[in-house]
């Protein structure tokens, strides 16, 4: 919760006069409950991914472990970096950063990343660490790779 303060003004009558008073509030709010209709949406459901990844309008980073990936397989068309590795690897030449993931190309600060994990905890990290890079259209995929599981039924 955190304390926001509003100005709101009244007309108030009194007799024949007209005074316009201002009122200041304080309520505690929530910051889950804050949004404005200017903000995009940072944590994206499967069916924000499926809809993006079919617009093609995301990058997908998959941020688990090499052990995670060795045993369950990386989200389709996904780059994996590991989440220890990410800030480095957001800041490596271009040419470097395709031989050392697979062939992908190095994201641009402009480009759409979504970053994905186990359950959603190291993707929120994953994105922040990209935002303080400068990634600014930079989100998550909340439920993560079990999410995914559980969604597409695969193992």
């Amino acid at each position: 919760m955190i304390g926001a303060s509003y100005l709101r003004r009244e007309l108030v009558k009194c007799s024949d006069i007209i005074l316009i008073v201002s009122v200041a509030e304080t309520r505690d709010i929530s910051l889950e409950t804050v949004t404005m209709s200017t903000e995009r949406k940072v944590d994206l459901t499967y069916e924000d991914i499926l809809g993006l990844k079919t617009q093609r309008a995301i990058v997908l980073v998959d941020v688990r472990d090499h052990n995670e990936i060795q045993e369950t397989g990386k989200l389709p068309d996904s780059i994996h970096i590991p989440l220890p590795e990410l800030s480095q690897a957001l800041q490596l030449p271009p040419e470097e950063f395709q031989k050392k993931y697979d062939g992908a190309e190095l994201p641009l600060k402009s480009a759409p990343l979504v970053f994905s994990c186990r359950s959603g905890n190291r993707s929120r990290r994953a994105m922040n660490a990209a935002l303080e890079l400068g990634f600014a259209e930079s989100r998550h995929y909340i439920g993560g790779f079990l999410d995914w599981q559980a969604k597409t039924g695969k193992k």
